[in-house]
């Protein structure tokens, strides 16, 4: 059992170590400049793919627009004079206006005034805008990936150290280690008190630690379990004046936090 709860401790604090220098290089500067570049470039693949869209309807429009007035033309011409094939050319314009009338205005616009040099230049930009497109998007999957595999490797340390912490400080008697990674353990629980994972974490521990060894925490926990902001420490935390009620209020903690509050510990100190 000594030999487990050694190998337990080793384990949670390696975790800890671990996940210690990995929150370092997520939040240094270095970090954050790289994050605000992925943003800057996700914002750019947004743009362009807007943009993408926006030429694509101009080319459609235009090449529609096109063969329509072909179409009417070289109908009204067979059949009938000059005159004639300008009173159906007009018609033409009529029913092609009906038609694109669902459109943006400015991309209708665009593509009635113009000319097959423009219809190349969007052609031209349209290529040149997917090629950028591409790169981008690849640029992003990797960004995207790597920060959610550096955030799924933090929480995963976070998580497996304090598992190994419980398997530590709820075997056997107390040790001078074990004592002093009760610390350790409060610690990564308010700093990360809004992680699910965590709230489950202390909720198991909470149910099978011992209750003694949480009393070298009860002065610096106390400050922290039941105040209000406002409010007279001493009368709205009882571990103020009781510090051996300081399990319950650990307990009522994580009731607090959303997770269902598990059987207060201070109603097992009789058992142990």
């Amino acid at each position: 059992a000594h030999a487990r709860c050694v190998a337990n401790l080793r384990l949670a604090e390696y975790m800890g170590q671990l996940q210690a220098q990995l929150k370092g290089r997520l939040t240094s500067p270095e970090a954050l400049s790289a994050r605000r570049v992925a943003e800057h470039r996700r914002s750019d693949l947004d743009e362009s793919v807007q943009e993408e869209a926006r030429l694509k309807q101009l080319i459609t429009t235009y090449r529609t627009l096109q063969k329509e007035r072909k179409s009417t033309g070289g109908r009204a011409s067979s059949s009938a004079g000059r005159s004639s094939t300008a009173n159906n050319q007009s018609a033409s314009g009529a029913t092609s206006q009906g038609r694109f009338s669902n459109q943006p205005s400015d991309v209708q616009r665009k593509a009635r005034e113009a000319n097959e040099e423009d219809e190349k230049a969007w052609l031209a930009s349209y290529n040149a805008v997917r090629r950028h497109i591409s790169v981008l998007r690849k640029e992003v999957d990797m960004d995207e990936n790597e920060w959610a595999r550096a955030h799924a490797a933090f929480k995963e340390y976070l998580s497996t150290s304090l598992k190994h912490y419980r398997m530590a400080l709820s075997a056997g008697p107390s040790l001078g280690p074990q004592l002093r990674s009760v610390f350790r353990v409060v610690s990564l629980w308010f700093n990360h008190m809004s992680d699910p994972e965590v709230n489950s974490q202390m909720t198991a521990m909470v149910m099978e630690v011992p209750t003694y060894k949480w009393i070298p925490l009860t002065y610096q926990l106390s400050s922290r379990l039941g105040a209000r902001p406002g409010a007279n420490p001493d009368a709205t935390n009882p571990s103020q004046q009781d510090p051996l009620s300081l399990p319950s209020q650990l307990s009522a903690s994580q009731s607090q936090s959303g997770r269902r509050s598990p059987t207060s510990i201070s109603q097992r100190s009789h058992s142990h």
